[in-house]
């Protein structure tokens, strides 16, 4: 794996004071990070599991990549996010491996439909050029990768009726061209034609395909097939970065344990790291859930659209156009029972379909159903809703009907009826699993929980089983790691609560023995850049006009921060009551952007830092992985403690099995469920104040518990160590200093 005979020996060698990483600009050698790698490679060597938690610029990427590759042992690093993916492949992988004097042999693997599909994007070329004259050639000169900047603007540049402009087409053709060039070579010399970070959305969808819609062996450009070829170079890397999404399918179907096994999707690798390690449960229960709505029945009937339509299916296969009639009828009879059933929905009693909220399922399934307040006790039902059976009975017969006549005739053409018919077997399963949801009798009574979404806007409703929990499944995944003596860190800047690991260990079921638990604290000053004001006068989180009373009382601090301003909110309705708010009071003179406008989130973020002074009002996604470094941002606002919504079906069952699952646990749920998730989502949005060495910045938290409640000491003793205001007074002089020291 080395390139040539330099070659360091451990990770505090060089990210030491006097190491290679010394002599770039920016490297500042960091106590914290290189504890943190130590016991990285320490635990890596010795193939145990180390759960760490590195503040927010310990370096933790550096601190667990530098390690890793120096073992040059096969590794998988799993992140959050698909943007995270992208940082590690684009940016550090390539510098860690050129410090360290490494022959590349790394790549990013990603879901099926984030690669170009090259039988639709040739479709299209030919429709360019039947309809317009227009060929394109591969014009290497149109995709400059340190000008993707121009990508950002691909809004502007494509055709509004056609997001598929000529400008378009010839970058997605060099891209193209720069992948079939280096099939041939080893992965960290491959170009995979993975587009969805390249585009806009509309334009990736526009060129991609999902796993269902692919043609397989029949489609004319197999071998060379973007996505297919993607998942064979990956297993044949030394380092593979996913996201976590990716793993859990990886951990469905892979053998991952069985050295003679062929890998699928990933390598047979030695350790593995997950980064953003606090989001593995909710990824994994929404990864492993299984829907059936009118979503799903939409697509079926695309795939057996393009199947019909297909040349090659027609030249090669003309008998199969006999079953095209009866295909449709049966599909015909599925839309109508799923029509029937979403018109039903529609009139349920106190069912707002515009919220497009989740539901439980026996809400709707039962008359008189009623779900206590309180999650010791069980929910009372016991007179089901007849029409709903009906209905439900309804979607059934007319997916087994099309599930039995494609068992039929599927051998005429096993490869693509095969798949289509495990498919429909899926829903059929699903709908089965949430008709029966409350049966006491089932094995698995008590692991998943059913719950119904209806839009309205969107003409759509969705049936959907979602596990409540990751933790056998995971935990089983670990206690194999261990038995196989593979490396396993699982890291990121907030994994504990009150400096206690105890929640993700039981979120992932962490087997016990030889488990490395280790907290590095954040790396910045927060005790001289950062300052927490905190107020009891803050109106209640149900008290009416909430948002007038926090907008008057926070004016004049809003008035007197020397740069830009987030809002965090945890609920969508509390934030468009405060746009309506503040576009109410003519006196505001700040740039104002609010979430869920007219603005992509990406677009909403540049406009924020390019104005170095707005005010931009966000919730949920903005919590999390937003980086706002310097000026740009002076104050946080975060205007209620996040805690789930009690009335959330998914999280109320949860607490009420957790509650039910040992006699210690009774009426501990809140406690040891609702105070440590919110805690960590609350440091998520404590920590978009402070993302560099220099930035300073003030935390305003809107919520009096945090003050009257006993447990409002858990979350003040899990915030970073900033500097404590004892009244607005103190908080209008704090930011009047961090003017003066940004100005």
């Amino acid at each position: 794996m080395l390139i040539d005979d330099v070659e360091y020996t451990s990770a505090e060698e060089v990210l030491g004071p006097k190491g290679p990483l010394s002599k770039q600009k920016g490297f500042i050698s960091r106590k914290g990070q290189i504890e943190l790698a130590k016991a990285i490679e320490d635990d890596l060597n010795r193939g145990n599991i180390l759960i760490a938690e590195a503040g927010t610029g310990t370096g933790k990427t550096f601190a667990y990549l530098i390690p890793a590759l120096l073992n040059q042992q096969t590794t998988v690093i799993s992140t959050a996010s698909k943007a995270l993916q992208d940082q590690l492949i684009n940016k550090d992988l390539p510098k860690i491996f050129n410090l360290l004097h490494l022959e590349h042999s790394y790549m990013s693997l990603k879901g099926f439909n984030n690669y170009l599909c090259l039988n639709k994007f040739h479709n299209i070329l030919d429709i360019f050029e039947k309809t317009k004259g227009h060929t394109f050639d591969a014009n290497l000169d149109v995709l400059d990768d340190s000008d993707l900047d121009s990508v950002k603007k691909a809004k502007e540049q494509f055709d509004k009726t056609n997001v598929l402009s000529p400008k378009i087409i010839e970058k997605v053709k060099a891209i193209e061209f720069k992948y079939l060039n280096s099939i041939t070579k080893e992965p960290g010399l491959y170009e995979s034609a993975e587009i969805t970070s390249r585009f806009p959305k509309e334009v990736a969808d526009a060129l991609t395909i999902d796993r269902m819609q692919c043609l397989g062996s029949k489609c004319d450009h197999f071998v060379k097939c973007c996505a297919f070829m993607a998942r064979k170079k990956a297993t044949s890397a030394k380092v593979v970065v996913i996201n976590h999404a990716l793993f859990f399918s990886a951990l469905a179907f892979e053998e991952m344990f069985d050295p003679l096994a062929k890998g699928v999707l990933l390598p047979k690798f030695r350790q593995i790291i997950f980064d953003e390690a606090h989001d593995l449960n909710s990824v994994g229960c929404e990864h492993l859930s299984s829907k059936v709505g009118v979503s799903e029945i939409k697509l079926i009937e695309n795939l057996f659209e393009e199947y019909f339509k297909n040349k090659k299916i027609k030249n090669s296969l003309s008998e199969n156009l006999k079953y095209q009639k009866s295909i449709e009828n049966e599909i015909s009879n599925i839309k109508n029972s799923f029509s029937k059933m979403y018109h039903h929905l529609l009139k349920s009693d106190d069912n707002d379909a515009n919220s497009a909220n989740a539901r439980n399922f026996l809400s709707y399934k039962y008359l008189d159903f009623e779900d206590p307040l309180a999650v010791d006790e069980e929910p009372s039902y016991s007179k089901i809703d007849n029409v709903f059976l009906e209905c439900a009975r309804d979607m059934y017969r007319t997916l087994h009907t099309l599930y039995k006549y494609i068992e039929n005739i599927k051998e005429s053409d096993p490869e693509f009826f095969d798949q289509i018919y495990k498919n429909i077997g899926d829903l059929i399963s699903t709908l089965v699993q949430c008709m029966l949801i409350d049966d006491k009798s089932l094995e698995n009574y008590g692991n998943n929980v059913a719950s119904i979404t209806v839009s309205k806007k969107k003409f759509n409703f969705e049936f959907k089983l979602t596990p409540l929990d990751v933790n056998m499944f995971f935990g089983n995944f670990l206690k194999k790691c261990q038995e196989n003596h593979i490396g396993v860190v699982l890291t990121s800047a907030t994994l504990s609560v009150d400096h206690k690991f105890n929640k993700i260990k039981f979120d992932l079921g962490v087997p016990s023995g030889d488990v490395h638990l280790l907290e590095i604290p954040s790396h910045f000053k927060y005790e001289t850049h950062a300052a927490l004001y905190l107020d009891e006068t803050f109106p209640d989180p149900n008290q009416e006009n909430r948002e007038e009373i926090i907008w008057k009382k926070l004016r004049p601090v809003i008035d007197a921060t020397p740069g830009g301003i987030f809002i965090l909110t945890t609920s969508i309705s509390s934030l468009h009551k405060l746009c309506k708010i503040i576009k109410e009071d003519q006196s505001f003179k700040r740039k104002l952007l609010c979430q869920y406008e007219t603005l992509s989130n990406t677009k909403m973020l540049d406009d924020f830092k390019k104005d170095g002074h707005a005010l931009l009002i966000g919730s949920v996604s903005f919590w999390a992985g937003v980086d706002v470094p310097g000026n740009a941002l002076s104050l946080v606002i975060i205007d209620k403690l996040p805690f789930a919504s009690p009335q959330d079906p998914i999280f109320k069952a949860r607490c009420r099995r957790y509650e039910h699952k040992r006699a210690e646990n009774k009426n501990r749920s809140f406690m040891d469920i609702s105070i440590p998730e919110s805690v960590i989502a609350l440091r998520q949005g404590v920590g978009r104040l402070i993302r560099h060495e220099n930035d300073y910045g003030a935390l305003i938290i809107c919520d009096p518990r945090i003050i009257k409640r006993h447990y409002g000491q858990i979350f003040k003793r899990s915030l970073p160590p900033m500097k404590r205001l004892q009244s607005s007074k103190d908080l209008l002089s704090f930011l009047h200093d961090i003017g003066d020291k940004t100005a």
